[in-house]
């Protein structure tokens, strides 16, 4: 799974470095975390690599915000593509992750590995992260998303709830 998590956040980073800010189009990833609503527009990307489909948004252009949001989709081979649909992190047929970074040191995640864990541990998530896909093709993909976010992927930490996750994307 941290393979995984690592290969979203490389192409996340690929992206960050190499892409401009997509404010100009109706292309969005949008999210109230505790209340607060947020936008992470800059440098917004969506990759599919095989059954797999990576997305990232940051929330500032500056170096001084290191904010930033991440989703994967990971396929199986009971699940080997995805389509139009609700994924939670509670199903086995594939893996959902996403990752808030509120800073360098500060990292929520949420999703498949992190509910693993606590359904191991015993640890009740009360909102399970849960991707909703409304539309996919060739070109770009459009969804929405919630759920709680645990600091460092660990459900017995801080967490954070987000809620109104709204995204659209474009296929790079």
């Amino acid at each position: 799974m941290k393979k995984i998590t690592q290969l979203a956040f490389l192409l996340a980073g690929l992206s960050f470095s190499c892409k401009k800010s997509n404010s100009s189009t109706s292309f969005h990833l949008t999210a109230t975390i505790d209340g607060k609503a947020e936008t992470f527009n800059v440098n917004l990307t969506a990759t599919r690599v095989g059954a797999n489909v990576f997305f990232s948004g940051a929330s500032s252009a500056t170096a001084s915000s290191d904010e930033a949001l991440l989703f994967a989709l990971i396929g199986s081979s009971r699940q080997p593509s995805f389509t139009v649909g609700s994924y939670q992190d509670t199903a086995s047929s594939f893996d959902v992750q996403a990752t808030y970074r509120q800073t360098l040191a500060s990292q929520y995640e949420a999703g498949s590995p992190t509910a693993g864990t606590a359904l191991s541990t015993g640890t009740i998530i009360t909102n399970h992260f849960t991707l909703v896909i409304t539309a996919i093709d060739s070109v770009s993909i459009k969804g929405s998303f919630s759920g709680d976010y645990f600091l460092d992927g660990n459900p017995g930490n801080a967490k954070k709830t987000i809620t109104n996750g709204d995204f659209y994307a474009k296929f790079h």
